[in-house]
């Protein structure tokens, strides 16, 4: 599988947004925009090679969430940040994409920690990430 990213920045003179079906055109993994606007200030995320409930692509800084059962979960849950993780100063066998950054939103906190496996992820949904959507990584109870 040929990697898959996206990028948050901007084009020279306009704002911050994500960018999805960049080209790297050259060996420093500039992303482009197309041949000729090169993507300024950037932040590169991976397609981490999984889809959530909805059959969207889950890139690193996406956030992710149980589907909410009722109106009461419409406020109140927690979210998960997606991000790799390169065993720093931990056990021999947690390198790979992770989710356990949580989020608490509303009148709830804990929550399972979801496992980065499609049998998981096909269960949550992408409401986010933590460039577009900020406001969900302050935890509200």
């Amino acid at each position: 599988m040929i990697p898959k990213f996206r990028a948050w920045g901007h084009l020279a003179g306009e704002e911050y947004r994500m960018f999805y079906d960049i080209h790297i055109f050259d060996r420093y993994m500039v992303p482009w925009a197309d041949e000729k606007n090169p993507i300024c200030d950037h932040t590169l995320m991976q397609y981490i090679g999984l889809k959530d409930k909805t059959g969207t692509l889950i890139y690193e800084g996406d956030l992710l969430r149980y589907p909410p059962k009722d109106k009461w979960e419409e406020t109140n849950f927690s979210c998960y940040e997606v991000f790799f993780h390169d065993n720093d100063a931990c056990g021999g066998n947690n390198i790979g994409w992770r989710a356990c950054r949580c989020h608490h939103q509303g009148s709830i906190a804990g929550g399972p920690w979801p496992g980065m496996i499609p049998k998981t992820t096909a269960k949550l949904i992408v409401i986010g990430n933590i460039y577009t959507h900020p406001e969900l990584l302050e935890s509200k109870q």
